[in-house]
């Protein structure tokens, strides 16, 4: 399996007929004695669209993780909308939100605490699909997942202590495209991974969203993983958008004093260096070197 070239052009902008939107929300939160609020949320928009490879940066405290929480729909906001499809979404509405669950997967940051160590593989990768009672040959799912994040047939009855760390990072990615979804929201997936395994993730999710036209929203604040996967940004600052747009001109020319501390905060990894670097291990990947 060859990843197909990514021309490094860009792709749907926040004009894109958006899959997944949040329009304007703002998220308060009030206090038990309902005295004092904070809002870590004014006025935000963003739209992530298939195949398109976005990030969400901000330091601590920008707001990422509550605006992670509101398109998962695992939050509402106080004020604006999130949207689906165009439809805004209603998680006290099981009907509707099946289509939404299918369609939308989770990325967590610590991919291999996140499986259960009671579960064989096989059935940590087919659970979403129990969960959601979609029908098939469950076991045949299972398969393809694996195949498609390079993993062998021969882990399906393993468990999470009988494999390595790698191959667990890929087991939890598996698990997020058995039901085949619209869009991945990966939450700091490459923190505290070492170099090799961190650039063999990102590979491995630029490598999904190309072949099976996936949309990925990148939430993070590591600006050269963000680089290395994705095509433009947005700027988070303090519960505002501060800065969106392509990530290359962002990092080499920043306009907003946030997306410039940001940048100047960080070692930076020269560009034909970081492609260098994933190419090579988008080969050890499909070759099943990982991890």
């Amino acid at each position: 399996m060859s990843i197909p070239e990514d021309s490094g052009v860009e792709s749907p902008t926040d004009a894109c007929d958006g899959l997944l939107e949040a329009i304007d929300v703002h998220r308060i939160f009030t206090s038990h004695h309902g005295r004092d609020t904070v809002t870590a949320l004014d006025g935000v928009s963003i739209s992530i669209c298939a195949g398109q490879r976005r990030a969400l940066i901000g330091s601590s405290g920008s707001g990422k993780s509550t605006l992670l929480s509101l398109l998962l729909a695992a939050e509402r906001p106080t004020r604006g909308t999130v949207r689906f499809q165009g439809e805004v979404i209603e998680p006290r509405k099981a009907s509707r939100m099946r289509p939404f669950r299918r369609a939308v997967q989770f990325i967590p940051q610590d991919c291999a605490a996140s499986l259960d160590p009671r579960m064989t593989i096989e059935e940590l990768v087919t659970d979403p699909l129990r969960r959601l009672g979609i029908p098939g040959d469950h076991r045949h799912a299972a398969l393809q997942a694996l195949e498609n994040v390079h993993l062998p047939s021969s882990l399906l009855g393993r468990k999470r202590a009988e494999i390595s760390g790698g191959q667990a990072q890929r087991v939890a990615i598996a698990r997020a495209v058995a039901i085949g979804p619209k869009i991945l929201l990966a939450d700091e997936p490459v923190s505290g991974l070492d170099l090799p395994l961190r650039d063999q993730v990102l590979s491995l999710l630029r490598e999904l969203s190309l072949e099976q036209h996936l949309g990925v929203l990148l939430v993070t604040h590591d600006l050269d993983a963000a680089r290395a996967l994705c095509h433009d940004a947005v700027v988070l600052d303090r519960g505002q958008v501060a800065d969106r747009g392509d990530i290359r001109d962002m990092m080499s020319d920043p306009q907003h004093p946030a997306t410039s501390r940001l940048v100047h905060s960080m070692p930076r990894i020269p560009s034909e260096l970081m492609e260098a670097r994933l190419a090579h291990h988008a080969d050890r990947t499909r070759e099943g070197k990982f991890g």
